[in-house]
């Protein structure tokens, strides 16, 4: 199913950045370098923030966003658009900026459609369980009555 929003990409990477600290200022250069590298359109300033998760960098493109999380020698980062674009430049340059050794990452191609919906007409309980098999699993359980309220 073609929503709308392109047969885009869904980059999510992460690596330990043993020879450089991670710092606003790297997380913002990175934030400022990748949407011109991989072609992509910023419309905002990359918003950078310490909190107790470490560094949490954001910025808003066109196209989507590109966001970093990094916490001690720890980086996340991804990369959502609803435009191709070439991976190998964004992992280069979080190699080279944020200091990652050993990156590594996932694509998630967009466009691929949904396997199920969820309204709130058929939805009677969404439970998370973190027991099993290590992950957030929600357990969906249909009623054929409405809501209340």
């Amino acid at each position: 199913m073609n929503d709308g929003m392109g047969n885009g990409l869904h980059l999510l990477f992460e690596g330990d950045s043993f020879y450089k600290l991670v710092s606003e200022a790297t997380v913002s250069e990175y934030l400022t370098a990748c949407p011109d590298l991989i072609g992509m359109t910023p419309i905002t300033e990359p918003l950078v923030l310490l909190g107790e998760a470490g560094w949490c960098g954001f910025v808003v493109i066109a196209q989507s966003h590109i966001s970093i999380h990094a916490k001690g020698q720890y980086v996340i980062g991804d990369i959502f658009s609803c435009m191709p674009f070439e991976v190998d430049p964004a992992l280069d340059l979080a190699g080279s900026i944020l200091g990652l050794v050993g990156i590594r990452f996932q694509e998630v191609g967009r466009g691929w459609g949904r396997e199920g919906v969820l309204s709130r007409s058929n939805l009677r309980t969404v439970r998370a369980n973190t027991e099993g098999h290590g992950g957030l699993h929600r357990t969906v359980e249909a009623s054929s009555s409405p809501p209340p309220g």
